[in-house]
């Protein structure tokens, strides 16, 4: 089981991404080829990911390298909220401003 989890956009048409297997069968079904799609995949690298504290020190005691730090979040759970979390998380990184799309808060039912 790989370590990191990310949502990525696989391009069925390249056959480096998903293989000799898959692109063969995909190029079998002529009537109805899978077309590009995003996908959540296990990984052994990730770029600007959250991770819980608990799990990021277990992955640094296992050998996990980090190259960059982009920002860090104090939260505790009787302090904040499910929306001052993401308020705060939303100012204070800085890779949030290539984000195109507000931000919609859901409430938990």
């Amino acid at each position: 089981m790989t370590p990191i989890f990310k949502n990525v956009l696989i391009d069925c048409t390249d056959k480096n991404v998903i293989g000799k297997h898959m692109f063969d069968y995909n190029q079998a079904r002529t009537s109805s080829r899978s077309k590009p799609a995003r996908k959540l995949i296990g990984s052994y690298f990730g770029e600007k990911i959250l991770i819980y504290t608990p799990l990021l020190k277990w992955y640094l005691s296992h050998g996990m390298e980090i190259t960059k730090t982009y920002c860090f979040v104090k939260a505790t759970m009787l302090a904040l909220s499910v929306r001052e979390l993401c308020i705060s998380m939303t100012s204070s990184c800085s890779f949030v401003d290539s984000v195109q799309s507000p931000i919609v808060l859901m409430p938990l039912l």
